[in-house]
């Protein structure tokens, strides 16, 4: 029950109340025994299931997003972040459905470029009970950022019958428009044009 409310409250261990009458340095044990046995992936396993069965996955608009986060203690998904002056990052990815349950999940080095974990974690996806028809396991369409973006990996989504709805990077520096970047000309700050 005490790491049940640590994983739902945010609760740091080391600030749990006394009435739960655990040590924090039990919670962790715990909590780090079950995480190699594999405990938290059955719960993941069995909602997107047992959500399926009810009608209640919408696989239409699948979303997939990540986020840079620092890794003090760094570990084996760890890399120099470079939006974070090379200190050690991680970046969980997320892959839900479009009413938010997550579907997939994974984690990669702060330093591994987005479009790697597209198809790990579309790959990924379980295969779910459906009110109506078979099991499924892909979404019919995928929503992400510009990070996501890579001709490969799009044509492998299309090989998939996923319909792929991903912005594209800009495709240049010079093929900006002049006022785009708000600055005049469209130079960047620091540059000039003036011989020394």
């Amino acid at each position: 029950m005490t790491v049940v409310y640590v994983l739902t409250s945010g609760c740091a261990r080391r600030h749990l109340p006394e009435t739960f009458g655990v040590p924090s340095a039990a919670v962790h044990r715990r909590f780090s025994a079950w995480t190699e046995d594999g405990l938290w992936r059955r719960p993941h396993r069995a909602a997107p299931d047992e959500l399926g069965a009810r009608g209640e996955v919408d696989r239409a608009p699948a979303i997939m997003d990540a986020a840079s986060v620092r890794a003090k203690k760094g570990g084996s998904p760890t890399g120099r972040n470079p939006v974070d002056r090379g200190r050690k990052g991680s970046k969980p990815h997320v892959l839900s459905d479009g009413r938010g349950p997550p579907l997939a999940l994974g984690v990669s080095g702060a330093h591994v470029h987005d479009s790697q974990a597209l198809l790990p974690l579309v790959l990924g996806v379980p295969v779910t009970r459906s009110r109506r028809g078979p099991r499924r396991r892909r979404p019919g369409g995928l929503r992400a950022d510009k990070a996501y973006h890579s001709a490969e990996r799009l044509k492998r989504l299309r090989e998939r019958d996923i319909v792929p709805r991903i912005a594209r990077p800009a495709s240049s520096p010079a093929s900006d428009s002049a006022g785009a970047a708000g600055r005049p000309n469209g130079r960047s700050h620091g540059f000039s044009t003036t011989a020394a």
